[in-house]
């Protein structure tokens, strides 16, 4: 018997702390912190935050991952925020970030419905501000189906799957949630269509 509540203290000790290894550790801001840091502290988001320079990272701990057809291409677009402190200031940045072996991938066209955007991608991400957070809530509330794709490469058209919107709902969620919403600047999503 004492083998046995050993051995399940033992795994429940070791679920527990593959749990936090897989939630932001962001708490070291909440002091100072001009969001609410709340909702990036569930499984759904990991990260590292640096007490020296004051610093964080949290990313969506699942991505939406989109073949591209020939030569093994692919693109993966991952919720990220950076968390940087400059002069007592404690900026939040949200991006999506962008991996992929495509030569072609300088943008990525969303479809919802018949409203087509264009976003651009830069250093490996796209900042989120407030026209790509109103493409973010479009999608999050449309029962329109969404598509991507990315530049040079139209033909090959990714359809997100229910569990794709149910991570840019999480992160749109979040964002509001957070306040973070409220603060992101003004950004270059061009509007291609209107026509919803």
């Amino acid at each position: 018997m004492k083998k046995l509540f050993a051995f399940l203290l033992a795994l429940v000790m070791t679920c527990s702390a593959f749990a936090v290894a897989f939630a932001a550790d962001v708490s070291g801001y909440d002091a100072h912190a001009t969001i609410n840091l709340e909702p990036f502290k569930s499984d759904f988001y990991a990260g590292a935050f640096d007490d020296m320079s004051y610093t964080a990272q949290i990313q969506s701990s699942k991505s939406i991952k989109i073949d591209l057809g020939g030569a093994n291409e692919y693109l993966e677009i991952r919720p990220r925020i950076d968390m940087i402190t400059r002069s007592g200031i404690e900026n939040f940045n949200p991006y999506l970030s962008i991996s992929t072996n495509s030569k072609y991938a300088r943008g990525i066209y969303i479809k919802i419905g018949e409203n087509r955007y264009l976003a651009t991608i830069q250093d490996e991400s796209i900042q989120i501000g407030s026209g790509l957070f109103a493409i973010l809530e479009e999608i999050a509330t449309t029962s329109l189906p969404v598509q991507i794709a990315v530049t040079g490469r139209t033909r090959i058209v990714y359809t997100l799957t229910e569990a794709d919107l149910s991570l840019i709902i999480n992160f749109a969620d979040a964002l509001r949630t957070s306040g973070l919403a409220d603060q992101l600047p003004d950004d270059e999503v061009i509007i291609i269509t209107k026509y919803n």
